[in-house]
């Protein structure tokens, strides 16, 4: 999902789960080889942007699979305890932004 994307669906999103107030923050992560990294994200949402390969994000919300073939919908949105891993030998990097929600 593209930025502009993105910044365009927030408000209507933040509107629809109750809350008037939000804050965004942009985060640029490189999630180790062969590892898991973990956010808890409770009252916060998490939009992957671009389409990044190598990278499996998991969530209440969904799954976003750049390595399966097999996936026929990608989630670009997550909320709640959020997954990040990635299965191979290099160092991946992951572009997500943040919306803080506050009432």
């Amino acid at each position: 999902m593209s930025e502009d994307m993105i910044l365009h669906v927030i408000p209507a999103r933040v509107k629809e789960l109750g809350f008037s107030r939000y804050t965004i923050r942009y985060k640029d992560l490189i999630i180790p080889p062969t590892s898991t990294l973990r956010i808890e994200s409770a009252s916060e949402l998490h939009y992957i942007s671009g389409d990044p390969l190598g990278v499996i994000v998991e969530s209440d919300y969904g799954i976003y699979d750049s390595t399966a073939t097999n996936l026929c919908d990608n989630e670009h949105v997550h909320r709640g305890d959020i997954y990040l891993n990635n299965p191979g030998n290099i160092p991946q990097r992951l572009k997500l932004v943040q919306v803080i929600l506050s009432i």
